[in-house]
């Protein structure tokens, strides 16, 4: 309050090693639908540490770099800076949640019909990903058969069910098709 009202510039350096300010976030708070990472600018000169949790962030982690979420998370962010001389900051409060959407469904060639010689099926694998497949008419689950390569087409009437796995380990709805080779 007396460095608000203060207007002499020698009062006003006395204040100085007393005014921190609160760090602030780099990206708006909010949903985000792909992968960011928070992060935090403060005064020069100053610590900043953060919490994650909701805690206080003055008992959390210092700021190094950007701050991961991990999909399908909401977290509050605090937090504070501190000066050299130990003087603390406001807090900055601030609320992420990265809400990405399912991947795509796999990509197949053929996509199924009548067949009178074999077929190599073949699946397009986005990098990072996996595809798990099945052809007991089951939806396949990472337990099942991963695809490796080209897969034979057996004989008969027989249904081909996919997943696609992304690297947050969340699936794709399951794509069948119907393959029948005599």
């Amino acid at each position: 309050e007396l460095y608000k009202e203060a207007e002499d510039e020698d009062i006003l350096q006395l204040f100085e090693g007393y005014q921190v300010e609160a760090p602030e976030f780099v990206q708006e708070e909010g949903v985000y639908e792909q992968m960011v990472s928070i992060e935090l600018s403060s005064q020069a000169g100053c610590e900043t540490f953060y919490t994650i949790d909701g805690s206080d962030p003055k008992q959390g982690l210092e700021y190094q770099g950007p701050i991961q979420i991990e999909p399908g998370n909401s977290v509050r962010i605090r937090a504070i800076s501190r000066n050299e001389y130990g003087v603390y900051s406001e807090e900055a409060e601030g609320s992420f949640e990265i809400d990405l959407p399912k991947p795509d469904m796999p990509r197949v060639s053929p996509m199924g019909g009548n067949f009178y010689e074999p077929q190599a099926i073949t699946v397009y694998v986005p990098s990072g990903c996996s595809v798990y497949y099945s052809w007991d008419g089951t939806a396949p689950t990472e337990a099942s058969s991963r695809y490796m390569g080209p897969i034979d087409m057996p004989e008969g009437n027989n249904i081909l069910s996919l997943i696609l796995v992304d690297e947050y380990g969340r699936y794709s709805d399951v794509l069948r098709c119907n393959y029948i080779y005599f």
